[in-house]
C-alpha cells in the first residue's frame, strides 16, 4: 500500500505563520521608517516652557495667592480625609 502526502494541499499552519511574519515585517518597516521623524520632533520639544515658569514665579511672589477661599476648601478636603490614629 502506498500513501501520498497530498503535497499539492497547502499547510494551513505554515501559511498562517508565513502571513504573520510578513505582517510583522511590514509593521516593523513602517515603524522604523518613522523613527527619524519622531527623533526630530523630540529634539524640537522645549525642555522648559518659559511662560509657565514666569507665571509660577509670579504666583509664588504674590502674598494673596492662593486666596482664603481656596485655602478653606483645601483645609476642608484634608479634614474630611483624615483618619484618626489607631
Amino acid at each position: 500500500m502506498r500513501i501520498d502526502a497530498n503535497s499539492d494541499v497547502p499547510d494551513p499552519i505554515s501559511a498562517r505563520t508565513t502571513r504573520a511574519r510578513h505582517q510583522a515585517a511590514e509593521m516593523r518597516n513602517e515603524i522604523e521608517s518613522k523613527i527619524p521623524e519622531l527623533q526630530r520632533a523630540l529634539e524640537n520639544v522645549p525642555v522648559v516652557r518659559p511662560e509657565k515658569v514666569a507665571a509660577a514665579k509670579a504666583l509664588v511672589q504674590d502674598p494673596s495667592y492662593p486666596g482664603e477661599e481656596t485655602l478653606g476648601k483645601v483645609a476642608g478636603l484634608l479634614a474630611q480625609h483624615m483618619k484618626p490614629e489607631e
